[in-house]
């Protein structure tokens, strides 16, 4: 390479490398300052606590084993949430084992506060650990707690037809919260 090729592709490179470093101060200046974004939000740090969940007598099991048809039992579960200036998302979860074909859960809110959704299964037999969710509640950002409460009802029914196939047979469950996400509000 001669010098004069040296040269221009020296000159080149330099010329490259700053208009590189010029897109990439301007770039990073716009960035920290939500330029780029529009009206996009601001990043905020902030600590929540998320609350707390009381899954009633009992805790979180949930077991039974060689229940005759027409049994039931029931529990009460609390979600609360403390002041938060972010919103947050909670899950109740339930793992399980079933050896009772005719066992069924029913899941019932009890109070009138908008943000939660529940569900009712009647469970098949499952041998091997399942999970499902049985409780969703999205609590927005707020200056004060929020409580949501529900009922979980796990029944064996009488059926006007043989259920001796639930005789000796477990149902083993246990219940936990899943803190799915946290919005941004």
């Amino acid at each position: 390479m001669n010098e004069k090729s040296f040269k221009v592709m020296l000159s080149i490179l330099t010329i490259a490398t700053v208009i590189v470093s010029v897109v990439g101060i301007s770039f990073a200046y716009y960035v920290t300052t939500g330029s780029v974004l529009g009206s996009g939000g601001n990043l905020v740090t902030s600590t929540a606590k998320i609350g707390k969940i009381d899954f009633g007598e009992g805790g979180d099991s949930f077991n039974v084993d060689n229940i005759a048809p027409g049994w039931k039992e029931e529990k009460d579960i609390t979600i609360s949430s403390t002041p938060s200036d972010i919103g947050q998302s909670v899950k109740v979860m339930l793992r399980y084992t079933n050896g009772m074909p005719d066992l069924t859960l029913k899941v019932d809110k009890t109070d009138s506060i908008d943000g939660a959704s529940v569900s009712s299964f009647t469970f098949g037999v499952s041998e091997e650990e399942t999970e499902i969710e049985l409780i969703s509640v999205t609590f927005p950002k707020s200056s004060e707690s929020i409580t949501h409460t529900f009922k979980l009802t796990l029944e064996l029914p009488e059926k006007d037809e043989n259920q001796n196939a639930n005789q000796g047979k477990v149902f083993d469950g246990t219940l936990y919260a899943k803190y799915d996400s946290v919005i941004i509000e």
